[in-house]
């Protein structure tokens, strides 16, 4: 879905998509208040307007604010570790750094 948006009300748009996220992904005690929002950001819509922006935005995500992001699964594979449950430890980076710095140390410079 494409919501058309009148470049004046860009800067509410894009509070009211954080804030949306926030309630998405955040506690509720870090979420802000919109009335607290409009006044930091200097944004003049009112509250009844940006709780209107705030339902456009979530129809444009089907209404389904949890969909999944790269940075959620980017998050998920580094909660993980580096290295997973079939994952094995070898020393070929060990053999292949050492081998580079034998290279660098025996190359001589005419």
């Amino acid at each position: 879905m494409k919501i058309d948006i009148s470049p004046v009300l860009y800067k509410m748009y894009v509070a009211t998509s954080f804030l949306v996220a926030a309630k998405a992904n955040e506690l509720d005690e870090r979420i802000p208040f919109i009335s607290r929002m409009r006044r930091k950001l200097g944004i003049r819509e009112s509250v009844s307007e940006i709780r209107k922006a705030e339902i456009k935005i979530l129809e444009a995500c089907d209404w389904n604010p949890l969909f999944t992001t790269p940075l959620d699964i980017l998050e998920f594979y580094l909660a993980q570790g580096i290295l997973f449950s079939t994952d094995k430890i070898t020393d070929t980076n060990q053999n292949v750094l050492k081998e580079q710095n034998s290279n660098i140390s025996t190359t001589k410079s005419p």
